[in-house]
C-alpha cells in the first residue's frame, strides 16, 4: 500500500489527537516558545528525514521508505519549585501512555505501515516552566516514484 509523507503525518496527528489533553498546533514549535493553551499538551508531527530502505519495485513505480516521525510536545510544567519530581513524573508518565497508544497493535491506522518506537528526547524550557517531548519512531512504507 502506498502511504506518502503528508498522509503519514496526518496519521499520527490524527493518532495523537484522539489522546486526552493534547491538542495540535498549527506549526511546529520554535525554541523557546510556549504553546497558547498551558491547559492542553500542545504537540505537532515532523517528519525530518526519509531514506531509502531497500530497492525500487520496478513495475509497480513504487519504492520501500524508512521515515523518522517525531512526536513533538510542549506542556506547561512547573520545574523550578517543589513537586518538581512529582511534575516531571506525571510528564514521563504521559509519555509512556502516548508510545503505548501509538504502538497499539492491530490499529487501522497502522495499515500499510511498519511503526518502531525508536526513542524519547526532553528539554527543559524558559526559566523551568515549559518541558519540549520529542517521541521518536521509525516508520517502514512505500511510497509512489
Amino acid at each position: 500500500m502506498i502511504v506518502e509523507a503528508h498522509e503519514l503525518r496526518q496519521r499520527f496527528a490524527e493518532r495523537v489527537a484522539a489522546l486526552s489533553g493534547y491538542e495540535e498546533a498549527d506549526a511546529p514549535f520554535d525554541p523557546g516558545t510556549a504553546p497558547a493553551n498551558v491547559a492542553l499538551r500542545s504537540f505537532s508531527v515532523l517528519l525530518p528525514q526519509t531514506l531509502a530502505n531497500g530497492t525500487r519495485d520496478r513495475s509497480g513505480g513504487a519504492m520501500e521508505v524508512k521515515t523518522r516521525v517525531i512526536v513533538r510536545c510542549q506542556s506547561a510544567v512547573n520545574l523550578a519549585g517543589p513537586g518538581r519530581i512529582a511534575a516531571m513524573d506525571l510528564e514521563m508518565k504521559a509519555e509512556a501512555g502516548m508510545v503505548r497508544h501509538m504502538m497499539k497493535q492491530g490499529e487501522t491506522w497502522m495499515y500499510g505501515l511498519r511503526v518502531a518506537f525508536a526513542g524519547i528526547e526532553r528539554v527543559i524550557m524558559l526559566g523551568d516552566e515549559w518541558l519540549q517531548t520529542d517521541v521518536n519512531f521509525d516508520v517502514g512504507h512505500t511510497v509512489q516514484l
